[in-house]
């Protein structure tokens, strides 16, 4: 991931979002993360957040899939 929520933490790391820069490891070039179709309800600071399994838009075909890193967190509703 190459940009990630400002003011957004867990485990150490920023949140990902739908939009943001990430570094694709497959073919080396920056693409984008963008949603894998599944219904999301979670917003920080104005942003969807990533989910695993959603996609980076890259030069890749089929496109890869995000993997987490972050294997905690809840949402209470």
């Amino acid at each position: 991931m190459v940009d990630g929520i400002a003011g957004t933490s867990l485990q150490g790391q920023p949140f990902a979002y739908l939009g943001a820069p990430v570094q694709c490891s497959a073919c080396g070039t920056t693409g984008v993360i963008i949603s894998d179709g599944s219904p999301r309800a979670m917003t920080m600071m104005g942003k969807q957040v990533a989910l695993e399994n959603d996609l980076c838009q890259c030069k890749c075909e089929p496109l890869p899939k995000l993997i987490s890193s972050q294997a905690l967190g809840s949402i209470k509703t």
